[in-house]
């Protein structure tokens, strides 16, 4: 997922240890960040990141399909983050997110894939680094930013790319995941092996959706209230969900497919889809760039 970060702030970058085979999720003991934005390339000058220093464990058990974890004492985890849960009865540690903190309670986005016993591990994975307003004061284009992470987890040494985009506003992700199983509850049949959160779909058909509205000549972050692509996001993850189980040819893949592009064919029709690139201050909009094409073909 890429991130985005507006211009003219310190971001900060929030990036991950990704799921590897054969290399299980750890807390790293030691992170850099090297970034390259359009205004500044540091890529050759990492600085250390901030690792996220919860490091809890749980008090009681916490039943498979539940989504409360409870502690002795307040962990001090941060809403929306991903933490690694972690019990020697467990085949191998996950990630959880945090949709809310109360007490000494936090309660997760996704239901728990299994049972949990208590003393399991909850520990901080969130590897952050500020940047300088200088380094965010020229919007991408054509281009990418990225950011080139480096974490030491049980004396192995780890890096990966983590694609950072400078923006002029913010393409808020206004669907939640109630609102998802609210809309499209098949889709906690579909997901039945749990090894993807409901936050990690969404955030998949994030990424698609912006490559299908970008390929369309829309800058995404002049979409105007994008709680307005909700019902396209929904169906873009019904979309992607069927095309893994089924494959691209089954009929009911082109027709979710179908469902897809005819919801984008809706959104992209009002007079006020997008911000014009001329108004400054975002505050007045104006019709699509190009009529919507037959021939185009979402990706």
């Amino acid at each position: 997922m890429t991130q985005l970060i507006l211009k003219d702030t310190t971001g900060p970058i929030v990036a991950y240890l990704p799921r590897s085979p054969g290399q299980p999720l750890g807390k790293p003991s030691a992170a850099s960040i090297g970034v390259r934005t359009p205004a500044d390339d540091s890529l050759a000058s990492p600085q250390p990141a901030t690792i996220d220093p919860v490091a809890s464990v749980t008090n009681q058990d916490a039943a498979r399909g539940t989504h409360e974890l409870r502690f002795a004492a307040a962990p001090g985890a941060t809403r929306f983050r991903l933490y690694i849960l972690d019990h020697p009865s467990l085949s191998q540690p996950f990630y959880v997110q945090v949709a809310d903190v109360a007490g000494t309670s936090v309660f997760l986005t996704d239901p728990l894939p299994c049972d949990i016993p208590a003393g399991a591990q909850f520990l901080g994975a969130a590897l952050t680094l500020a940047l300088s307003v200088a380094q965010t004061a020229t919007v991408d284009t054509i281009t990418t930013s990225i950011a080139q992470v480096e974490a030491t987890v049980s004396g192995v040494t780890r890096r990966w790319d983590h694609e950072i985009r400078i923006v002029r506003q913010e393409f808020a992700q206004a669907l939640t995941v109630p609102k998802l199983l609210k809309l499209a509850p098949e889709v906690m049949r579909w997901r039945s092996d749990g090894s993807t959160t409901y936050g990690e779909l969404i955030d998949a058909g994030y990424e698609y959706l912006i490559q299908d509205l970008e390929g369309r000549g829309y800058e995404v972050t002049r979409i105007n209230s994008p709680s307005k692509l909700n019902l396209a996001l929904v169906k873009r993850i019904r979309w992607a969900l069927l095309d893994s189980i089924h494959g691209p040819a089954h009929e009911d893949t082109k027709e979710a497919e179908g469902q897809y592009r005819d919801q984008i064919r809706m959104a992209e029709a009002g007079s006020r889809f997008w911000y014009d690139d001329a108004d400054q201050n975002l505050a007045t909009g104006r019709q699509n760039p190009s009529p919507f094409s037959t021939a185009w073909r979402a990706r």
